[in-house]
Protein backbone atom coordinates (compact mmCIF):
# COMPACT_ATOMS: atom_id res chain seq x y z
CA UNK A 1 0.00 0.00 0.00
CA UNK A 2 1.45 3.52 -0.45
CA UNK A 3 2.68 3.03 -4.22
CA UNK A 4 1.63 5.32 -7.16
CA UNK A 5 0.15 4.67 -10.43
CA UNK A 6 -0.46 6.48 -14.10
CA UNK A 7 -2.37 5.28 -16.70
CA UNK A 8 -1.70 6.96 -20.30
CA UNK A 9 -4.46 7.28 -22.96
CA UNK A 10 -4.28 8.34 -26.73
CA UNK A 11 -7.86 9.31 -28.32
CA UNK A 12 -7.54 10.10 -32.12
CA UNK A 13 -10.35 13.25 -32.65
CA UNK A 14 -10.23 15.33 -36.05
CA UNK A 15 -9.28 19.16 -35.45
CA UNK A 16 -12.85 20.45 -34.63
CA UNK A 17 -13.63 17.52 -31.74
CA UNK A 18 -13.77 18.89 -28.61
CA UNK A 19 -14.99 16.57 -25.11
CA UNK A 20 -14.34 15.46 -22.05
CA UNK A 21 -12.46 11.82 -21.13
CA UNK A 22 -12.72 9.80 -17.73
CA UNK A 23 -10.26 7.18 -16.48
CA UNK A 24 -12.31 4.88 -14.35
CA UNK A 25 -9.90 2.70 -11.80
CA UNK A 26 -11.55 -0.26 -10.81
CA UNK A 27 -10.29 -3.14 -8.63
CA UNK A 28 -12.05 -6.85 -8.41
CA UNK A 29 -13.28 -7.87 -5.48
CA UNK A 30 -12.16 -11.12 -4.34
CA UNK A 31 -14.98 -12.10 -2.61
CA UNK A 32 -17.44 -12.38 -5.50
CA UNK A 33 -15.25 -11.07 -8.55
CA UNK A 34 -17.42 -7.86 -9.20
CA UNK A 35 -15.51 -4.48 -10.52
CA UNK A 36 -16.03 -1.92 -7.86
CA UNK A 37 -14.74 1.93 -9.34
CA UNK A 38 -12.16 3.14 -6.88
CA UNK A 39 -12.03 6.64 -8.33
CA UNK A 40 -12.54 8.11 -11.74
CA UNK A 41 -10.71 11.46 -13.18
CA UNK A 42 -12.04 13.38 -16.49
CA UNK A 43 -9.81 16.19 -18.28
CA UNK A 44 -10.86 17.88 -21.36
CA UNK A 45 -10.13 16.71 -24.92
CA UNK A 46 -9.29 18.72 -28.11
CA UNK A 47 -8.86 17.52 -31.78
CA UNK A 48 -5.71 18.45 -34.20
CA UNK A 49 -2.74 16.46 -33.55
CA UNK A 50 -2.02 13.66 -36.34
CA UNK A 51 -1.02 11.05 -32.81
CA UNK A 52 -4.37 11.93 -31.27
CA UNK A 53 -4.85 13.09 -28.03
CA UNK A 54 -2.65 11.87 -24.97
CA UNK A 55 -3.63 12.28 -21.63
CA UNK A 56 -2.47 10.61 -18.15
CA UNK A 57 -4.29 10.37 -14.72
CA UNK A 58 -2.83 9.30 -11.23
CA UNK A 59 -3.80 6.67 -8.70
CA UNK A 60 -2.44 6.82 -5.38
CA UNK A 61 -2.63 4.19 -2.37
CA UNK A 62 -2.57 1.31 -4.75
CA UNK A 63 -3.67 -1.93 -3.23
CA UNK A 64 -1.95 -5.70 -4.60
CA UNK A 65 -4.94 -7.14 -6.89
CA UNK A 66 -6.33 -7.02 -10.38
CA UNK A 67 -7.25 -3.67 -11.78
CA UNK A 68 -8.19 -2.06 -15.35
CA UNK A 69 -9.03 1.55 -15.94
CA UNK A 70 -11.62 2.16 -18.37
CA UNK A 71 -11.55 4.60 -20.93
CA UNK A 72 -14.74 5.86 -21.35
CA UNK A 73 -16.55 9.60 -22.73
CA UNK A 74 -18.19 11.64 -20.30
CA UNK A 75 -21.56 9.46 -21.19
CA UNK A 76 -19.92 6.31 -19.83
CA UNK A 77 -19.12 4.95 -23.67
CA UNK A 78 -16.39 2.85 -23.58
CA UNK A 79 -13.42 3.99 -25.70
CA UNK A 80 -10.97 1.19 -24.12
CA UNK A 81 -9.79 -0.86 -21.54
CA UNK A 82 -6.19 -1.17 -19.91
CA UNK A 83 -6.17 -4.19 -17.45
CA UNK A 84 -3.29 -5.22 -14.80
CA UNK A 85 -2.05 -7.11 -11.62
CA UNK A 86 -0.57 -5.34 -8.90
CA UNK A 87 1.77 -7.68 -7.23
CA UNK A 88 4.08 -6.09 -4.16
CA UNK A 89 7.87 -7.92 -4.11
CA UNK A 90 10.80 -6.93 -5.70
CA UNK A 91 10.85 -4.47 -8.76
CA UNK A 92 10.99 -5.67 -12.23
CA UNK A 93 11.35 -4.43 -15.68
CA UNK A 94 8.08 -4.01 -17.46
CA UNK A 95 9.06 -6.59 -20.70
CA UNK A 96 6.27 -5.60 -22.88
CA UNK A 97 3.51 -2.78 -23.39
CA UNK A 98 0.08 -3.26 -22.19
CA UNK A 99 -2.55 -2.61 -24.23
Amino acid sequence: IGSSLYAFSAVKAPTTFGSTVVHRWERKRESDGKWITMSKIAFPIHGGRSDGYRGYSLKESVEAGQWRVSIETKNGQLIGRIGFSVVYGAPRELTQEVR
